[in-house]
């Protein structure tokens, strides 16, 4: 900044303090270099391992995806990858677990109208019809085309 104690005379350039690097400043932008690197690396990580975790859902290898969302999870957690989790889950046969993943994608993203039409058809699997109906209802809310899916 400016010395403000400089006295400035006719046509002078007023004195500027010279910068300053205090360690604790130095220690605080190396911390947030290396979390944005960090944060950089994890979430190009999730983005190689969701490229297997689709083959592997794509092979119906359902136990090997949900390996691989969890790791996801664990780099980049995002609403969809729960989403994702509770498909694979299902697919196993897991209607419990999977409907766990889907009320946690319900509840970091409540708009997604794919997670509540899962959630329907996990629940009518586990005989909850009521509450499976109620699903597909905030389902077909959210996106109208949703009404043509059927609910297990």
């Amino acid at each position: 900044g400016l010395d403000t104690n400089a006295t400035l005379a006719k046509g002078s350039v007023p004195a500027v303090e010279a910068f300053q690097l205090h360690p604790a400043a130095i220690r605080s932008k190396l911390r947030d270099e290396k979390s944005h690197k960090s944060t950089l690396i994890g979430r190009l990580t999730a983005a190689l391992i969701l490229r297997f975790a689709r083959e592997a859902a794509r092979r119906r290898n359902y136990a090997r995806a949900e390996a691989l969302y969890q790791a996801i999870l664990l780099l980049a957690p995002r609403p969809f990858i729960w989403r994702q989790m509770g498909n694979m889950l299902a697919g196993q046969g897991l209607f419990h677990a999977a409907v766990d993943c889907f009320d946690r994608t319900i509840e970091l993203d409540e708009h997604d109208a794919e997670a509540w039409h899962a959630r329907a058809v996990a629940l009518k699997r586990l005989g909850r019809t009521d509450e499976s109906s109620v699903s597909a209802q905030n389902a077909i809310a959210l996106e109208p085309l949703m009404a043509s899916r059927q609910v297990g």
